[in-house]
């Protein structure tokens, strides 16, 4: 699965982020990678768990938190890792800030969408909150503006 790595999309304290072509399902997706040093299995294997508990209590994922489809282990550089898969959604609010920076128009987001994914953010954080969870690294490259449609987002990295 992991032969066909397109792009680095980020790296973090506990792992690296790639974009790529799952070959079994004929998609794109992305997979955490964390290397299977010290406390990060652990980590990985928490964060996996914390997805899974959302999602069973979001039947009709409206929590509006990234959901991980799998875990796995594997090498990448001679290194082995444990992988977390996610499906493609869309880019990080960091990475769109960054592409409409360099537009000499672009004021920043508009009030409606500053007020549209303040509100969805908070909504997820309540959800995660009721459930006894804490969103420990709440940053721009952690909310995820889904591709497909500009006005949702998805909370990632629990």
């Amino acid at each position: 699965m992991l032969d066909q790595i397109l792009e680095l999309i980020g790296k973090g304290s506990f792992g690296t982020v790639y974009r790529v072509f799952d070959n079994l399902r004929g998609g794109y997706m992305v997979i955490k990678a964390i290397k299977t040093l010290t406390h990060y299995p652990d980590t990985a294997k928490h964060e996996y768990e914390t997805l899974k508990s959302i999602e069973l209590n979001d039947p009709d994922n409206k929590s509006l938190c990234i959901r991980a489809k799998e875990i796995f282990h594997t090498i990448i550089n001679d290194q082995e890792h444990i992988c977390i898969t996610y499906a493609e959604i869309g880019k990080s609010l960091n990475e769109i800030m960054q592409i409409y920076k360099i537009l000499p128009s672009f004021k920043g987001l508009s009030l409606k969408h500053v007020q549209l994914y303040g509100y969805q953010i908070l909504k997820a954080l309540a959800f995660i909150h009721d459930m006894g969870y804490v969103h420990a690294d709440m940053k721009p490259d952690n909310i995820i503006i889904c591709s497909a449609i500009c006005d949702v987002v998805r909370l990632i990295i629990f």
